[in-house]
């Protein structure tokens, strides 16, 4: 598959999409303050990319090998062997919870409960996130240089996926996240600030995979002609839990009540999952340069 049309098709794929940036400086917002925020970014996911290089190959040699079936209602039908949709199947769970190309923009509110401690919203189009902050170091010096904050979240995304390639629906695709980011934040300045971090966090996602070519069943006793099963995949999870681990590092400028900033993440995930009745393990890279902005009222 070429590389144009790979990232053409794996851009579609952004229905499980969630960004794992942070955008935080290490400060809690201060009592009875709000702050508005919005940001964008791309992201890449490193194996997902990898597995739509031979996603087309996969699909001619799965045409290919269509043999004659019968359908539930008696009528002829054509059938594929369901060790043919391996390949897809790997795709299409890999990229529909961490999809190869990421484009992502976002509106967030944060207020300030107490010193030290704040709640926030964050909406994107698929998706939405409630979390709250503990400052662990500065919380009763505005003006101190080295702050630290802990956090806990919790996102639920929801979103259509599209099929792959005509082979495969991917229906009632879903995931929510659980969360504990710790930032740590340097302001030498009123008008800079460096912040790094760490996430820990567990997914909780569901993917319904049905396959639009029927798959060879068992041969009846006696019969010559194989039943075909039918929008199912046989000994196939559908349902499961990833972990992930990441870094970020941001840069920020301006006064603390009107900020830009720009900030690299980069996440490690793994997870298990029964596959056509073989248990497979995943992991990879993604990598997710945002840029964005704040104002404080």
């Amino acid at each position: 598959m070429g590389r144009i049309a790979c990232i053409a098709v794996a851009s579609a794929l952004t229905g499980c999409a969630v960004a794992p940036n942070l955008h935080q400086t290490g400060r809690t917002v201060p009592k009875g303050d709000l702050r508005l925020a919005s940001a964008a970014g791309m992201g890449a996911s490193t194996q997902a990319l990898e597995l739509f290089e031979d996603l087309t190959d996969a699909a001619k040699t799965l045409d290919a090998a269509k043999t004659p079936c019968q359908a539930s209602d008696g009528s002829a039908a054509q059938c594929v062997d369901a060790a043919l949709y391996e390949p897809l199947v790997e795709t299409a769970l890999v990229a529909g919870l961490f999809p190869p190309v990421t484009p992502h923009t976002e509106i967030a509110l944060r207020y300030g409960v107490w010193e030290g401690l704040d709640a926030g919203l964050r909406l994107t189009p698929v998706s939405w996130r409630l979390d709250g902050r503990y400052q662990l170091l500065g919380a009763d010096d505005p003006a101190a240089s080295l702050t630290a904050t802990v956090g806990l979240g919790w996102t639920s995304v929801s979103a259509a996926v599209p099929g792959v390639l005509e082979k495969l629906d991917l229906d009632g695709s879903g995931r929510q996240d659980l969360d504990i980011p710790l930032v740590v934040g340097w302001h030498p300045s009123k008008w800079f600030s460096v912040a790094v971090g760490a996430r820990y966090m567990v997914t909780f996602w569901q993917l319904d995979l049905q396959p639009q070519v029927p798959i060879l069943g068992d041969t009846p006793a006696g019969g010559q002609i194989t039943e075909a099963i039918v929008g199912v995949l046989p000994a196939t999870d559908s349902e499961g839990t990833a972990s992930l681990i990441g870094g970020m590092v941001g840069l920020w400028l301006g006064p603390v009540t009107s900020r830009v900033g720009v900030e690299l993440t980069v996440t490690r995930y793994s997870m298990e999952a029964e596959l056509l009745g073989e248990r497979r393990s995943f992991d990879g890279a993604v990598i997710y340069p945002t840029v964005g902005g704040h104002l404080q009222f």
